[in-house]
C-alpha cells in the first residue's frame, strides 16, 4: 500500500505481483486510508517527510493507518523510515 500526502507525487517504482496492492491517496484523510486498508492482511508504511508535507505527517499518518488498521481487524504493520 503507498499512501501519499501530496497528490503530485508520483510512486518511483512499480511493482506487478497478485499478493501486492499499491494505493496512492492521502494519509491525512482517513476516508482513503480506509479504502485502502479495508481487505488488507497487512500495511506497509513507509512515511517521510517530503518538501511542504506538515511536520506531523508520520505521527498523523500512522494514527490514521492504526485507527482503520483496527476497524477492519488488521494486525500486522511494516514500517520502513523514510529519509
Amino acid at each position: 500500500m503507498s499512501l501519499q500526502h501530496s497528490r503530485a507525487t508520483r510512486p518511483k517504482w512499480t511493482c506487478h505481483t497478485k499478493n501486492l496492492y499499491i494505493f496512492k491517496g492521502d494519509v491525512l484523510h482517513p476516508g482513503e486510508v480506509d479504502a485502502a486498508v479495508k481487505g488488507q492482511d497487512a500495511v506497509l508504511s513507509a512515511l517521510g517527510l517530503t518538501k511542504g508535507s506538515p511536520k506531523t505527517i508520520c505521527a498523523d499518518g500512522i494514527r490514521n493507518i492504526m485507527a482503520v488498521m483496527k476497524k477492519y481487524g488488521v494486525k500486522r504493520l511494516l514500517v520502513l523510515p523514510a529519509p
